[in-house]
């Protein structure tokens, strides 16, 4: 069990208080020396409340008590709310976090009212840090992306450093390692560039905990001592405790378990005197990882008796133990657990051994649940959603200024040939070399305009397959799911949404995609257009045996306008059930032909109804931006791929006639 240091948000105050003996002293004369029941008095219990956090929560608590009452007679709900932060942060750091959460919500409450967005944005990583205290990592991570993405637009680089070193830490726990040391390094080089010293000793330690992790001791205990250096030059007495427990695990990694008693001896004092019961749970619990592991030579060598070994490993187990159950930390209980039911299997003590195991599996599994995977899973897909749909602006306005620099500098290099070939050579010669460099930038001038135009085209393509009318009333339809307490529903049609979504932001980065692929997100569309209205219509999905559905290449949903076409227009507007089938087959040798043909009310009859859903626009919009892709295609491949439309005596036949293409 290692210890990493959470990082919780400092800045609900108006200055960045660290539990130090010279400022909690400042802050208790300044409250002797006033003793009326005023604003200035309300602002020293709420420093001196917080100071107290990383020294003695108890005291803190006290002052967290005094604060809430002096805000509310002084009518202060801003200084109320940041009084049950205090409290909750108090709580929190005794390892009693349900409570720590019950106050978090009162301040929230009080926050919120008084309109301060980025207050809660901190109270809000308060709070994952304590469901990340109590496992619950999905939850914790729901929190931190979120606010990731509201500091990065905020171009707060100090709260957007904390909170991807919480994520790397949420990570590490998932045992997915690269994405964690991916957010330790992204937090590393913005406290380096700012000089957050605390902070960076607390990503090199975390940093130090994925590579022992990875079983990498050597490099591990690198970034301990590098982190213990930069504690020990601020006394950061959290960070220097942090960093001999984490050298300890690291020793017992490298099979020098001398050293590692040794440090962890120096750490465990630390925590108790701080009443940190988690960190102290994980120490006890590496002492006994010491007696459990270490050779007979450890045992001479300190003065312990080789005969109790199991018996003296057992007893730091269960000290852990009773600190890690009250506070529900299910993450160290199980590694505890785990640890037991080896001792009692080398004793011989094989129903013991059994029960230890089943609880080491129980809570091992109500944190790593498939259900739990995929929220992980749904929290990082919404942050990158959110991400991409930010650039993507940015990113398309940089084309089109390159392009068009390019145009304008073919344009110079032109006028220049022009008036250096009067002068320069002859009339003959000139007219030559004249005649092909003019063409050659006429070329590359087309190439700039046609770059110009393909990226103008993916941008509105893009765009078209994120419909924000579907993805409206496809959370609508969600929320409706909920509303009726149709949880089952709700989490179907929330997981087919989400892999949908994923998809599309997958697929939008490539030029063609396998048509397996393009099928699957088009599938994966009409079940949710499908669900949303009622199942009124039913679709089929046919491909032909000469189409190798895994090596055939084609556009990205290409074909889904025409498919939603199909359904708003043909379906919807049908009395009684419709149909759609898409068909897939050979067009010649080089061709192939993809058809979508829909049972509904057919063109004629369709432009006799009228409607004002703004949908109708967006399927027209759709169309001729897939007309657009077509247009682009047969430029750059030489091809004759084309759209063609058939009026059916039921309905209506869309073919789209592609150039075959293959991945091999």
């Amino acid at each position: 069990m290692r210890i990493f240091l959470i990082t919780v948000f400092y800045c609900l105050y108006n200055c960045f208080c660290q539990a130090q003996q010279n400022q909690i002293d400042s802050f208790t004369n300044e409250l002797k020396n006033h003793p009326a029941e005023d604003t200035t008095r309300l602002i020293a219990l709420n420093n001196i409340a917080f100071a107290y956090y990383q020294s003695d929560p108890d005291k803190g608590l006290l002052f967290s008590e005094q604060q809430i009452a002096t805000a509310k007679k002084l009518n202060q709900p801003k200084l109320e709310g940041k009084g049950y932060f205090n409290k909750g942060i108090n709580y929190w750091a005794k390892g009693m976090y349900e409570e720590a959460l019950s106050n978090y919500r009162n301040a929230k409450a009080l926050l919120e009212k008084a309109g301060t967005i980025k207050n809660v944005a901190n109270l809000n990583n308060s709070m994952a840090v304590t469901y990340q205290s109590l496992s619950d990592y999905p939850g914790a991570l729901e929190i931190y992306f979120d606010n990731l993405h509201l500091f990065e637009k905020m171009r707060d680089s100090y709260m957007t450093a904390i909170t991807c070193g919480n994520i790397g830490i949420v990570y590490k726990y998932l045992s997915q390692y690269d994405k964690a040391i991916e957010y330790f390094e992204k937090s590393i080089a913005i406290n380096k560039q700012a000089g957050n010293k605390k902070d960076l000793a607390d990503n090199y330690m975390s940093l130090g905990n994925v590579y022992d992790a990875l079983g990498n001791p050597l490099q591990a205990l690198a970034y301990y001592q590098k982190a213990l250096g930069i504690s020990q030059d601020i006394s950061y007495t959290k960070g220097i405790a942090g960093n001999y427990a984490n050298m300890g695990t690291a020793y017992i990694t490298a099979g020098n378990y001398a050293d590692a008693f040794s440090s962890l001896r120096l750490a465990l004092p630390l925590y108790t005197a701080m009443k940190d019961n988690s960190n102290e749970a994980a120490v006890l619990k590496s002492m006994g990882d010491v007696f459990l592991s270490a050779s007979e030579s450890f045992f001479k060598a300190n003065g312990f008796i080789l005969k109790k070994k199991y018996p003296t490993a057992k007893g730091y187990y269960k000290k852990s133990l009773a600190l890690l159950t009250p506070i529900k930390d299910v993450y160290g209980q199980g590694e505890v657990w785990e640890k037991l039911s080896t001792i009692y299997e080398k004793e011989g003590k094989h129903p013991q051994a059994l029960e230890a195991y089943k609880k080491f599996i129980l809570l091992r599994d109500s944190i790593f649940n498939d259900e739990k995977k995929q929220q992980v899973t749904r929290m990082e897909m919404r942050y990158n959603f959110q991400k991409k749909e930010d650039s993507l602006q940015a990113e398309h306005y940089k084309k089109v200024l390159v392009a068009a620099a390019e145009i304008k500098r073919q344009g110079t290099i032109k006028k220049f040939l022009a008036w250096s070939s009067v002068l320069l050579f002859t009339a003959a010669l000139t007219s030559f070399i004249f005649y092909k460099k003019r063409r050659d930038a006429k070329q590359k001038q087309q190439e700039a305009e046609f770059t110009t135009e393909v990226a103008d085209t993916e941008m509105k393509a893009l765009r078209a397959q994120m419909n924000p009318h579907f993805i409206f009333n496809s959370l609508n339809s969600i929320s409706d799911y909920i509303a009726k307490n149709d949880t089952a529903s709700a989490d179907r049609y929330l997981s087919k949404f989400a892999k949908l979504m994923r998809m599309i932001l997958e697929n939008s980065e490539k030029k063609e995609v396998p048509l397996a692929d393009d099928l699957k997100a088009l599938e994966l569309y009409m079940q949710l257009e499908a669900l949303r209205m009622n199942n009124k219509f039913s679709y089929e999905i046919i491909v032909d045996d000469a189409v190798d559905k895994e090596t055939t290449m084609i556009p990205p949903l290409i074909l889904q306008p025409f498919v939603e076409n199909s359904i708003w227009h043909g379906i919807a507007k049908k009395e009684g059930l419709g149909k759609i089938l898409i068909h897939i087959k050979m067009e010649g040798d080089d061709m192939i032909n993809c058809i979508v043909e829909d049972d509904g009310i057919g063109r004629q009859q369709s432009t006799l109804v009228k409607t004002t859903l703004p949908i109708q626009e967006k399927n027209s919009l759709g169309m001729k931006i897939t007309q657009a892709r077509i247009d682009i295609l047969n430029k750059l491949k030489n091809t004759k791929a084309v759209v063609e439309l058939s009026d059916l005596a039921q309905g209506l036949r869309v073919e789209v006639k592609l150039p075959l293409a293959t991945n091999f």
